[in-house]
């Protein structure tokens, strides 16, 4: 579960209620991004203790959907450990996705966000180009990288070169918003909100452990993408440059159907089965709902209005769990992309690397608030439905 994009939290209640099936008279779990540690003594006094490490993560929300059930339904009923062994393994094994779902996946993700962000069409033919040369690089070269912040930089000057030469020749207009929807598909903004959030959860040092690779990360795009801009200055026919931030289109409506859109490239990306995939995208809709009700009708500031959303998320992961009984954290993660701080992640290092100090202080500022406005929202409805649960289970 930690391999395919598990919580921390939530792989340690699992692991404690499956000790619990199994009749352990007491154990102990620790579980870090890079790490699971546990201990079980039975009833005869006998103690034993294994550590796995966890050396690569990566969301694949098909496998952590099936072992979801997996451990749900050993929860209920208990069986040998050399089924649950063989079912993880028949799991594990199972062939990845399609080569053309990723490519068109990567394409639809990048052009939802290039609308999302203000693009025009022809910023969009950009940022397809741009998915197709990342997904292409991240299959065959991703494997050969082992740290996030030399891949990220390598990915990102690929994609910010692309950009630039196109729009030197006169294709596109908004370079913000061609580097923002490009950068979204290096995904940093999900682990930071991740860290974030194990933070709230008292996990320090899985927060500190997501919180820093996002970081390396971003400084990865933000070095990967200032090179570019330096090395190929002089090359242009015409000068472009990247200044500030991209803002969001104007019209409500295009928002909606653009980070729909985007946001089922990105579930689709990360291999969401059908019924997940159908779910994730009506939840990412109305999330957006939720959100542009809360800024523009309640007239809240994007604190509260990124909160409120996250809440809905978590509750509509909750009430879809409950309802079809697909794991609620498939949810969490593909439905709150239109949260994410991705590009205020980004924009906060590539400030620091231009030495734009306001760039970096405001987007800083906003991509913290973001994350913790998601961690809340989704720590909020949670202790809600616990509570709940409590007091179902004490009166039945």
């Amino acid at each position: 579960m930690m391999i395919t994009g598990a919580e921390v939290w939530r792989v340690e209640d699992l692991m404690e209620r499956l000790f619990d099936a199994y009749c352990f008279k007491s154990w102990d779990v620790w579980v870090i991004s890079s790490c699971v540690t546990a201990t079980v003594r039975t009833w005869n006094d006998r103690e034993y203790t294994e550590i796995r490490r966890v050396k690569d993560r990566s969301y694949d929300l098909d496998k952590l959907e099936r072992l979801y059930e997996l451990a749900e339904e050993t929860i209920e009923t208990p069986t040998s450990v050399d089924t649950i062994r063989a079912k993880v393994d028949e799991i594990l094994e199972r062939p990845g996705l399609p080569t053309i779902q990723v490519y068109i996946a990567a394409a639809m993700a990048g052009v939802g966000f290039s609308f999302f962000y203000s693009g025009g069409f022809t910023d969009a033919l950009i940022v397809v180009i741009m998915s197709m040369a990342f997904t292409a690089f991240s299959r065959r070269m991703g494997s050969l990288m082992d740290t996030r912040l030399a891949f990220n930089a390598a990915a990102a000057f690929i994609m910010e070169t692309i950009a630039l030469i196109l729009m030197a020749g006169g294709i596109g207009s908004d370079i913000a918003a061609v580097t923002t929807a490009g950068i979204l598909l290096l995904a940093s903004g999900i682990g930071f909100a991740s860290g974030i959030g194990d933070f709230l959860h008292g996990d320090t040092l899985t927060g500190l452990g997501e919180t820093s690779s996002s970081l390396m990360g971003a400084a990865g795009i933000a070095i990967g993408i200032y090179i570019s801009m330096i090395f190929f200055r002089d090359f242009l026919k015409h000068h472009v440059v990247l200044e500030g931030a991209a803002n969001l289109i104007a019209d409500p409506v295009t928002q909606l159907i653009s980070c729909t859109i985007g946001c089922a490239g990105f579930a689709l990306m990360f291999g969401a089965r059908r019924r997940a995939l159908i779910f994730s995208v009506i939840g990412s809709c109305f999330t957006w709902v939720v959100y542009l009700i809360a800024v523009h009708q309640m007239h809240y500031k994007f604190f509260l209005a990124t909160m409120i959303s996250a809440c809905f998320i978590a509750l509509y992961a909750g009430v879809v769990n409950a309802a079809t009984r697909i794991p609620a954290p498939i949810f969490l993660t593909s439905c709150a992309f239109p949260l994410l701080p991705g590009s205020n992640l980004y924009y906060t290092v590539f400030g620091l690397v231009s030495r734009d100090m306001e760039l970096f202080r405001s987007q800083g500022i906003k991509m913290l608030l973001v994350s913790i406005g998601i961690a809340l929202g989704f720590i909020i409805v949670s202790n809600f439905i616990q509570i709940v649960r409590s007091i179902y289970f004490r009166i039945n």
